[in-house]
């Protein structure tokens, strides 16, 4: 692949608000009672602060910025921003029975069909934020190679947690991780793999179209699936590895080490323990990392609180994406 221009690359965040009647309905009707008011589809504003950062952090960026949503969108959004566009996730999906869709692993796999999209892009949840000056080089190489971010544990193939995975269902997303291992062990053998840090995903719309050639049963077995399951692949990790491991592709990449990475990446999980989650906000503060993420694993109201707090006093000024 020739070289590109990082600042035209697109930026494709997913997006969903649980908070939505007609997604609620829709999530119950689908997937019973148990499947609203989940952590998984909760919006406490992450987004409008993650476009915040971008646009104070990211300053070179000059591309298209895509919001895939199921058909609505945030009433603060400014829908007249030049570079916006809004993607209704159901328009991904080659084959409409398939819908509607309440999988990540499934809407992630078809996000390189969107239209007019970059051959190379980034992918935001929106609990992904930058925390000072990020530049082309930390996300793409000068020559062109895409950072892959790598934790330091391991992947370990445990057959036996694995079957325990299956039937917790708070583990799914890491079963669905064990069952990408085992179609990826089928094609290029045993091999160490290590999960990927949660730092905004860089793809090659190429290596997308490739693998739904090679794994085109597992990924559509996927794109079936309305709820995350065990039996799911996970497009992120399938497509780093297919990047390090496939030798024929011909596309260009970096890998980043975790320990490198720890020095500009702070990932924290937030519970209802207000101590922790206290610690988290401070360490941000004090490490200022380029990049980190805050995942939402609480239920309490006064966690939603000093969240929303905590990213307006980091970033208290509004973007142009906002009306």
């Amino acid at each position: 692949m020739s070289k590109f221009d990082t600042s035209l690359c697109s930026i494709v965040y997913t997006w969903v608000d649980g908070r939505n009647k007609e997604y609620r309905r829709s999530r119950r009707y689908f997937g019973g009672p148990d499947v609203i008011n989940t952590s998984r589809d909760r919006n406490n504003n992450e987004l409008k602060y993650s476009l915040r950062s971008l646009e104070k952090y990211l300053p070179w960026h000059k591309g298209i910025i895509y919001l895939v949503t199921p058909s609505y969108h945030p009433a603060w959004l400014n829908l007249k921003h030049p570079r916006l566009r809004v993607i209704n996730q159901n328009d991904l999906f080659p084959n409409k029975r398939h819908l509607p869709s309440f999988n990540t692993n499934a809407i992630e796999q078809h996000l390189w069909r969107i239209p007019g999209l970059s051959e190379v892009f980034f992918h935001m949840n929106d609990d992904y934020f930058f925390g000072r000056k990020v530049k082309k080089e930390d996300l793409v190489s000068k020559k062109g190679a895409t950072k892959i971010f790598l934790h330091d544990l391991v992947v370990k193939e445990n057959e036996n947690e694995f079957r325990e995975n299956i039937r917790d269902k708070k583990k799914l997303m890491l079963s669905a991780v064990f069952n990408t291992m085992f179609l990826l062990n089928k094609r290029y053998g045993k091999k160490k793999r290590y999960f990927l840090c949660h730092i905004p995903y860089i793809y090659h719309k190429t290596a997308f179209e490739k693998m739904h050639r090679v794994w085109k049963k597992e990924l559509t077995r996927t794109s079936k699936a309305k709820f995350r399951d065990w039996k799911n692949v996970v497009p992120t990790f399938l497509h780093h590895y297919y990047l390090i491991q496939d030798k024929k592709h011909g596309l260009k990449f970096q890998l980043v080490s975790k320990k490198k990475t720890d020095r500009e990446f702070v990932f924290g999980v937030l519970t209802d323990d207000v101590k922790k989650t206290r610690e988290i906000f401070r360490k941000i503060e004090k490490k200022k990392p380029k990049f980190y993420a805050l995942n939402d694993n609480f239920s309490e109201p006064e966690i939603a609180h000093m969240l929303d707090k905590f990213l307006a006093k980091q970033l208290p000024k509004k973007s142009s994406f906002e009306k």
